[in-house]
């Protein structure tokens, strides 16, 4: 008579197998096939945002951002809707060269109304419905670039399995597939700030020359793609010393393995600014001719502004870039009013933050929050004393 453990491993080998283990055995013999899943994950994203767009006219600031990267791929000119680096709308706007608009290249000069109504005029003296479709559609490639890099982040990350539950939720997120075709740069910087953490897992986890250099170039984008997107900075910073401190104990101490990842991120901020340099044409002045944006401040109101000034002054970034950045701090340093559940505070109140994140987040996504934290309480009040 056999052992009890062997008569147990005969029965299950006669046992039918379920899909899940046909699946994952098909899985093995083909890896290939398991591509398919983010394909079909992206090709239902992209068959989504046409529909989404088409109930919605056009935006207050797409007509702004489309002439900027227009004038800028035809003109090389920087000077107009500063507040936002030109990735985004100079990929907007690439379809638009086949159409050949004619555009005025002198540089812009006026107040951020007048710009508006600049990009407004420029859009509807043109065939404005062709335009602004074809530059919705070529933005979208954002939208499908972070449907394939949520599935592979996921999947490196986490398993299959995880990766599939985050793509489903990702496709089906309403406030991707109402923003993931505008000319806005919400959704880019999103993309571009993924992009930069994985190529920097991916690196922490290989160190090989490839993956340094891709996490770079995904850095430059990413600071390129949105004024706010220099929080990639601090994040691999971040990432950088967690890292180190995750290491088991070795022969170097962990300080110096997260000094030699904060090195390595110092050295990839270098390489990043490059690619700034690049996406601004590699010149500092804002206009070909080196016309000046505005008239010189005379004094800077904050010490981020005085910093902005400094870098100007040693032409380290390209003006317009700065520029951007001064325009914006300048924003938030001087609107402070909140407009919280149809309520206009002259200061944000304390509850403005949870408020946000309850009507920005779905429903299945606070499930999820709220279930995790469920069940890590579970386990942690089952665990033996």
């Amino acid at each position: 008579m056999p052992p009890l453990n062997e008569k147990q491993s005969v029965v299950d080998a006669e046992r039918p197998s379920g899909l899940g283990d046909q699946a994952n055995n098909v899985l093995q013999k083909y890896p290939w096939l398991e591509w398919l899943i983010p394909v079909a994950l992206c090709a239902a994203m992209l068959g989504q945002l046409p529909f989404s767009v088409r109930q919605l006219s056009q935006t207050a600031d797409e007509a702004t951002h489309l002439y900027s990267g227009y004038r800028y791929l035809k003109c090389g000119d920087l000077t107009l809707s500063l507040e936002h680096p030109p990735l985004a709308k100079v990929i907007a706007a690439a379809p638009l060269l086949a159409m050949n608009f004619a555009v005025n290249c002198a540089p812009f000069k006026g107040t951020d109304l007048q710009q508006a109504f600049a990009g407004l005029t420029w859009l509807y003296s043109q065939n404005w419905p062709a335009a602004l479709s074809s530059a919705r559609m070529a933005v979208s490639v954002f939208t499908v670039g972070l449907c394939l890099l949520v599935w592979i982040t996921a999947r490196r990350m986490f398993g299959l399995t995880t990766a599939i539950v985050a793509g489903l939720l990702l496709i089906f997120e309403p406030n991707v597939l109402a923003h993931g075709s505008l000319i806005m740069t919400d959704v880019p910087v999103t993309c571009m700030l993924l992009f930069a953490v994985l190529g920097f897992y991916l690196w922490v986890r290989q160190r090989t020359i490839l993956f340094f250099l891709l996490t770079a170039l995904a850095m430059g984008l990413t600071l390129l793609a949105k004024d706010s997107g220099v929080v990639v900075v601090p994040i691999l910073g971040a990432l950088a010393i967690a890292d180190a401190l995750a290491q088991p104990e070795g022969v170097r101490p962990k300080w110096q393995l997260a000094l030699r990842n904060l090195l390595a991120v110092a050295l990839i901020s270098v390489l990043a600014l490059g690619i700034v340099w690049a996406g601004y044409g590699m010149r500092f002045g804002a206009y070909p001719a080196g016309a000046q944006l505005q008239d010189p401040r005379p004094t800077a109101p904050s010490a981020s502004q005085r910093v902005l000034l400094k870098l100007g002054d040693r032409h380290l970034l390209p003006q317009a870039y700065l520029e951007g950045f001064a325009r914006t701090s300048a924003i938030s340093n001087q609107s402070s009013v909140a407009f919280v559940a149809g309520k206009t505070y002259l200061h944000a109140p304390w509850f403005s933050t949870p408020f946000n994140f309850l009507i920005r987040n779905t429903a299945a996504m606070l499930a999820m929050i709220f279930g995790g934290r469920i069940r890590n309480s579970d386990h942690v009040s089952a665990a033996p004393p």
